[in-house]
């Protein structure tokens, strides 16, 4: 029993021992060096532009000494309630300038073009000019406009289907050459037609001043981009005013919004507009006048 006591006593104070090395070095290994908490915090302090690095808290806080440290925090809005992460409100989206006004002035220009006062026209011309045969008016203000506006027009749209047009007003003034000439042809085939088929005069004098009012824009825009717009809707109020009498003056508001619509869209250029409003004025009433 004592030798038995006495073999066993060294090995547990060996296994003691020895468990205890081990704890002392996990200890240690576990303790940081002497250095660890000034790198650490070193690394810890940012500058802030405009900031020393003694204004510089250590995580990265700014110092209560330092002017960015009386700012308030970003977050929501107090005014706005709760806000989307980062404390900014999402702006709406601003509305393009002048928006309102190039859809009202692209209105204005598809709406008063010239094909659609030369269909117009000659239908309120003949039906005046037969009186209570309203519906044989209408029946030669077809023809006319046939000739007038349809064929013209179709021509236009059958060069911007092929590509030879960049589009229905055509705006590049070298492409206007071929249009206006088979409008020309056209107008003088259907002037020829109710001459010889005995229209009503004031119908004829109408064709006759739309003639003279394509040749001289066809003339001038062989050189220069004047505004066949202004000058069609021009030649056109003075004979409604001649036609209806003064009441009638409010179409000269008209012929005002087809210039500036055509200005606005930079189609034209003031100019261009003012010449076309003068060229239409001084052909198309003293002409209708005088033939009707």
């Amino acid at each position: 029993m004592l030798s038995f006591g006495a073999g066993r006593a060294p090995s547990v104070r060996a296994w003691s021992s020895a468990r205890g090395r081990a704890g002392v070095q996990s200890t240690e290994r576990r303790r940081p060096p002497a250095d660890a908490p000034a790198a650490s915090g070193a690394r810890s302090r940012r500058t802030l532009p405009g900031m020393s690095t003694r204004d510089a808290a250590p995580g990265g806080a700014a110092h209560p000494s330092s002017p960015d440290a009386h700012r308030a925090p970003a977050g929501p809005r107090a005014s706005g309630g709760a806000g989307p992460p980062g404390g900014t409100r999402p702006r709406a989206r601003p509305r393009p300038p002048g928006a309102w006004p190039d859809r009202l002035a692209r209105a204005a220009t598809e709406a008063l073009a010239p094909a659609g006062w030369a269909a117009a026209m000659p239908l309120v011309v003949a039906v005046r000019a037969t009186g209570p045969h309203w519906a044989l008016g209408l029946g030669w203000g077809s023809l006319a406009v046939l000739f007038c506006a349809l064929v013209p027009y179709g021509v236009i749209w059958l060069g911007v289907r092929r590509g030879r047009l960049t589009d229905h007003h055509i705006g590049v003034r070298e492409q206007r050459r071929g249009p206006l000439l088979y409008g020309l042809a056209s107008v003088l085939v259907g002037l020829g037609v109710l001459v010889l088929l005995g229209a009503p005069w004031p119908l004829v004098a109408m064709v006759v001043v739309m003639f003279a009012v394509l040749l001289l824009v066809t003339v001038v825009n062989q050189f220069w981009k004047l505004s066949a717009h202004a000058a069609v809707a021009a030649a056109s109020a003075g004979v409604l005013v001649l036609e209806f009498g003064p009441p009638l003056l409010v179409s000269l508001a008209v012929v005002a919004v087809v210039g500036w619509s055509r200005v606005r869209l930079r189609d034209h250029t003031p100019a261009q507009v003012a010449a076309g409003v003068a060229a239409g004025a001084a052909v198309g009433p003293p002409l209708f006048h005088a033939l009707a």
